[in-house]
């Protein structure tokens, strides 16, 4: 009897200190990312946790902004850039000692836009005393960028100091881009994985801080 009562008395015990864990997890993560900066970009995700606990839903809205011509690690082609984009995850962690700590699976959809305002050459047609010929012109216009995304992380989340979170996270995504531009222009932002309007699989990695509400 002694035995069973011990058993008894430890379920109870682990059942309350999971019910006291959720009771004490924040109603919401603001998290900021940091290395959206590199790009010219801003991105702060909101973490909101399932009814149980048992998963959370990341947003993650996305503003570009570069009008003063910084140089950024991005082969620079443009003059202006503005942008926005919102991706949208399932996050969840693979232990139930902590409903917003520990080591988790967190895997998603996402989409972006890009306005890019450049100046290069490109193929115009030039009317020469009524006959149509092509020309190599240098002027100002825009590139639009329709870019599609998906990507699967593995991440560790933790509180550091009272509701101060760090997240470090790493896996593979895919992109796909859409281009919309003048006729006689084969512009494109393609040059490696960071760039605006690049297509193919990529190694996504980084950090994410912010605070428990």
């Amino acid at each position: 009897m002694k035995k069973i009562a011990i058993i008894i008395s430890m379920f109870l015990s682990l059942a309350n200190s999971s019910v006291f864990s959720q009771e004490d997890a924040p109603k919401v993560l603001v998290m900021g990312v940091p290395q959206y900066m590199f790009k010219n970009g801003i991105r702060i995700d909101i973490d909101i946790p399932t009814r149980d606990y048992k998963s959370w839903w990341v947003i993650m809205p996305q503003f570009y902004v570069d009008v003063n011509g910084f140089e950024s690690l991005i082969d620079k082609k443009y003059e202006q850039l503005h942008g926005y984009g919102l991706s949208i995850h399932r996050k969840g962690f693979l232990s139930n000692a902590y409903p917003d700590q520990g080591v988790y699976i967190s895997g998603g959809l996402g989409a972006q836009h890009f306005n890019i305002l450049t100046n290069t050459e490109r193929w115009t047609n030039i009317d020469d005393n009524g006959l149509n010929t092509m020309q190599l012109t240098r002027d100002n216009y825009h590139v639009f960028i329709d870019k599609v995304l998906t990507e699967v992380v593995i991440g560790y989340q933790k509180e550091i100091t009272s509701r101060l979170y760090v997240d470090i996270y790493g896996g593979f995504g895919l992109r796909y881009s859409f281009y919309k531009q003048p006729t006689g222009s084969d512009l494109k932002f393609n040059k490696n994985i960071t760039d605006y309007g690049y297509t193919g699989t990529a190694f996504i990695g980084g950090v994410r801080i912010g605070v428990g509400l």
